[in-house]
């Protein structure tokens, strides 16, 4: 799986007096597996989704199945947040039922961490000394990364800014070549950044709005 040897649960069915039957893979043995592998058992298919509200701690994760963490917001931190929980992905959702962000969801018994570059991202401009060990910085061409390591804190949190507001129309690795080749001398232009942005991928490739919102049972936090 993604290029790796990855042990898997799968779930058969198979029907009465006949040959028929199919088989599903899954990460683990949740609820959620099994009715995800029935769901077009009936005449109309429906969503298999379980949701829950979390509570975050204080990194604005909140943790699932007892071990595996899911980024959200730095805002959030203390904060109950709903999630919905589904085969294969965990979805943070805001208060309007609209998604935060998506992860793959995680099994095993050993403890997990997902983060969201844009979660990330927030968390940096909050706190610009913490991008020395950030997983962007690590993602980030040695240009760039050379760059703003050198910038005081200050400055770094603008140049997080101009990358929070071109990720959330392209990609992070289209947001961080156009970056990396707008830097002239000790100077990055971030209106530079933005046109190079918008010629390194096409319109069609841009980042969609998020999803609309959800139609939840209740959108009431319980205490």
């Amino acid at each position: 799986m993604n290029g790796l040897c990855r042990r898997m649960k799968y779930l058969t069915v198979s029907f009465p007096y006949s040959n028929d039957g199919f088989t599903q893979v899954f990460g683990g043995e949740t609820a959620e597996c099994v009715c995800q592998g029935l769901r077009n058992l009936p005449r109309k298919a429906f969503t298999v989704c379980r949701y829950e509200w979390l509570k975050a701690d204080g990194y604005g994760k909140i943790c699932s199945d007892g071990k595996h963490y899911y980024s959200t917001r730095p805002e959030n931190s203390h904060q109950k947040v709903l999630v919905g929980i589904y085969a294969d992905k965990v979805d943070v959702l805001r208060d309007d039922g609209t998604v935060l962000v998506s992860h793959e969801r995680r099994f095993g018994p050993e403890r997990t961490n997902s983060n969201d570059y844009c979660t990330t991202l927030c968390t940096l401009m909050k706190n610009p000394g913490s991008w020395e060990n950030s997983g962007i910085r690590q993602q980030a061409p040695a240009l760039l990364r050379d760059y703003l390591d050198q910038q005081d804190q200050r400055s770094r949190k603008k140049q997080l800014r101009t990358l929070a507001e071109l990720t959330s129309r392209y990609s992070l690795e289209t947001a961080l070549t156009a970056m990396e080749r707008s830097i002239h001398g000790e100077h990055l232009s971030s209106c530079d950044a933005a046109v190079l942005s918008e010629r390194i991928v096409p319109v069609s490739d841009w980042i969609p709005s998020p999803q609309q919102g959800l139609l939840l049972p209740s959108m009431t936090k319980h205490s």
